[in-house]
């Protein structure tokens, strides 16, 4: 079991693995989307929203005129790729993240559940 460093996924990979007694891991690579991508930018909820809309309606790719704003879903995919490539040992592993970062990694901003599960194939 992998997780994400943000607090609620923390959270919830702890409940799972209570029941499951799995190897856990940290890995800082699996974090959420950015809505600033050189992490300097402080960017208010209103514009953040904007951000994750544009982002969304544009399944992962910023239309002209946003490049470099924020974090593209390519730039997240290969970020989140390059984690589960160093546990490519293990036949499966659980994954604790964030709906946007499992949307990029599926490749596609499909509709998910709140917790909902994505499984995929690497």
């Amino acid at each position: 079991m992998i997780a994400s460093p943000y607090t609620r996924a923390m959270q919830t990979a702890g409940i799972i693995n209570r029941r499951l007694g799995l190897p856990f891991f940290v890995e800082y690579d699996l974090r959420e989307w950015d809505v600033a991508s050189d992490f300097t930018e402080y960017v208010s909820e209103p514009e953040a929203l904007r951000r994750y809309r544009e982002l969304r309606d544009n399944n992962g790719i910023p239309p002209a005129g946003s490049e470099g704003l924020y974090e593209t879903g390519e730039f997240v995919r290969a970020r989140a790729l390059a984690v589960l490539q160093r546990y490519r040992q293990y036949s499966k592993i659980i994954v604790v993240a964030h709906g946007t970062l499992a949307r990029c990694v599926a490749g596609s901003f499909v509709n998910m559940d709140f917790a909902g599960i994505i499984e995929c194939e690497i």
